[in-house]
């Protein structure tokens, strides 16, 4: 170990550096001034290197630029080392540093010739302002097209809005008629109408009611199209609670066992949500009546990243072949003798759902009940 620090730091043998300059001061002074500023930078050039690399996160070249620093950082060493000879003659000490800093510059040379190929093909700053200028081209034209678009389908809703009250205003005025007349022939004249024709006007009755109802439904189709959204916090399951209390009191002879998953809070529209959980369980409701256990439930499980949202139940189902014309408005898969309704609601809920930005589907089989999902 004494022979390790004699070969290091042992001045028997040796003098120092300012013996050879003859000690004459401005020698030594120049010599001293000069290493110890160059070593001051090459202390403080790493230091920026270091935090510069740290802090670009995108940075490609980081090993070069950390192997260039602990580079220079050790050729500050060697001048202070340098410095040090003028009066202490540690040429051992001075001799490792010198090894070890050759050992790195070896490294920082052959880390940096590969490098320069792809350095050079990452775009210079004249090339990146050219193509950001392009881009900037690209995404005006895009924002005035986008703009464009809009005010086209803004004009088309506000067409279409109008169209659907025109219409709904047109057929409501024979729809009264009919029910007018109707109504006051079988005031009038039930007596005298034998079975068939009280039946005849019977179903002119319904059929007319059918009517008003299905206008009705195309104005909430058009109102749901513009409605703007107003997001809150909602509890959606005390919201599915209510509407399945809503059901039992207004059918009080079904018995339907419901499981409503607890304090499932989203961000939604609590109208539109009503509105599209409302006709969800009223489907799920009507078409489970046949069976005496029928059973609903709702549920929330995470899903690819999201929330994923069931409504089960083990009414009468459907065949998946059919399965596209589900969402689509007055479109039915079960005949109105046997279920009643006017394939409306699905179409409505499937457009509150759009409108929050989620999914919508739907899988069952004919006898075992459905499954409606959907995101948010």
């Amino acid at each position: 170990m004494s022979a390790i620090i004699e070969y290091l730091f042992g001045a028997a043998s040796f003098v120092p550096h300012g013996y050879c300059l003859l000690w004459r001061p401005d020698l030594v002074a120049i010599h001293a001034v000069s290493d110890f500023l160059i070593a001051l930078s090459y202390f403080l050039i790493p230091f920026g290197i270091w935090y510069f690399a740290r802090r670009r996160d995108d940075l490609v070249f980081k090993p070069v630029f950390f192997l260039f620093a602990a580079f220079i950082l050790f050729c500050g060493i060697t001048h202070l080392i340098a410095l040090t000879t003028l009066w202490f003659p540690i040429y051992g000490a001075q001799g490792l540093v010198k090894a070890a800093t050759a050992a790195i510059s070896l490294a920082s040379a052959y880390a940096l010739w590969p490098t320069i190929p792809k350095a050079l093909a990452i775009p210079g700053l004249s090339n990146l302002r050219k193509a950001n200028e392009e881009m900037a081209e690209v995404v005006s034209e895009r924002e005035a097209l986008v703009a464009a678009r809009t005010a086209e389908l803004t004009a088309a809703y506000r067409e279409m809005e109008a169209f659907a009250y025109s219409v709904a205003h047109d057929l409501r005025t024979p729809l009264r008629s009919i029910n007018g007349f109707s109504d006051a022939l079988a005031e009038e004249h039930g007596e005298r109408l034998a079975a068939p024709g009280k039946q005849m006007v019977e179903r002119i009755q319904q059929a007319s009611l059918r009517m008003g109802k299905l206008i009705d439904d195309l104005l909430n189709m058009s109102r749901l199209t513009r409605t703007p959204i107003q997001v809150s916090e909602v509890n959606i399951s005390e919201l599915a609670e209510t509407i399945i209390d809503d059901f039992r009191r207004d059918d009080p002879a079904r018995t339907v066992k419901a499981d409503i998953a607890p304090d499932i809070v989203v961000k939604c529209d609590p109208n539109l949500m009503r509105i599209a959980l409302t006709h969800l369980l009223s489907n799920a409701w009507k078409f489970t009546a046949k069976r005496a256990d029928a059973h609903i439930e709702f549920d929330c499980a995470r899903s690819q990243g999201k929330n994923l949202f069931d409504i089960r139940d083990n009414g009468v189902g459907f065949d998946m072949a059919y399965a596209s014309k589900l969402f689509v408005p007055f479109h039915r898969l079960h005949s109105e003798t046997e279920f009643p309704g006017n394939g409306i609601g699905l179409a409505i809920a499937a457009r509150i759902i759009h409108r929050h930005g989620g999914d919508i589907s739907a899988e069952a089989s004919l006898g075992k009940g459905t499954i409606v999902s959907f995101s948010l």
